[in-house]
């Protein structure tokens, strides 16, 4: 597993470095780490190989963690950024970047721990896809570049990264396949990925490409639980 460290704190660095060689030892995993204390020197670095996992700093003083994470999503669209900050109020404005966690320095020995065991096991299950029927083609989609799900009448619109595709299968179908992953269903009309999610208002969620996804006044209480209860996991 390849792995880069970008932390302008050389001491929190080296103790990062430190758990994932323990960490990886113990679950047997081989690990190649390169660390940066300039998010600069990562951006300009030719020979950066693929990486698996990017643990990130945020606050930093010549570039922020959340400009290099747009530097990464821009092209490594396959590494997993970990965001790693004592700033705890700055999980919502991560979200923009689809961390796939965010760990407090002070919790960083276990949830590094945790980080690299979802990864592996995510690694493992290989990427997730789900087959999108219509009239025309079947289309083989992977589920984290599925925005949401939308019912129309007696049409539904699966809302992905690349596009928009008719499906024939009903929403309730969709509730059944996409429920061992991370979907909610804030409205009878609508499905949404947990990783899309922008930001939360009282109204609804703003999702990527900002698309706003209404709440059911209905289900208002239970839908905002169950999104304060995702980003506590995050946290």
């Amino acid at each position: 597993m390849n792995i880069v460290i970008i932390d302008d704190n050389k001491i929190f660095l080296q103790h990062e470095e430190d758990i994932i060689r323990k960490t990886a030892k113990s679950l047997n995993l081989n690990v190649n780490i390169k660390s940066y204390t300039d998010g600069h020197d990562f951006i300009d670095d030719n020979n950066v190989y693929h990486h698996d996992i990017i643990f990130l700093d945020i606050d930093m003083p010549t570039i922020n963690g959340f400009d290099v994470a747009e530097h990464i999503k821009s092209n490594f669209k396959d590494s997993f950024i970990v965001f790693i900050s004592n700033h705890e109020h700055l999980v919502y404005n991560s979200f923009e970047y689809f961390p796939l966690t965010f760990i407090r320095k002070s919790e960083a020995e276990k949830e590094i721990k945790r980080v690299l065991n979802h990864v592996m096991k995510l690694n493992t299950n290989k990427e997730k896809h789900i087959c999108i029927n219509n009239s025309q083609i079947d289309i083989v989609c992977p589920v984290r570049n599925i925005i949401y799900v939308e019912s129309i009448r007696t049409k539904v619109i699966v809302h992905t990264v690349d596009g928009e595709y008719i499906n024939n299968k009903k929403i309730s179908e969709m509730v059944i396949e996409l429920e061992p992953f991370k979907f909610l269903q804030p409205h009878k009309c609508y499905l949404v990925n947990f990783d899309h999610i922008k930001s939360m208002t009282r109204d609804g969620f703003t999702l990527t490409q900002d698309f706003f996804i209404p709440i059911s006044k209905h289900r208002a209480k239970e839908i905002k639980q169950e999104f304060r209860e995702y980003v506590r996991k995050m946290t």
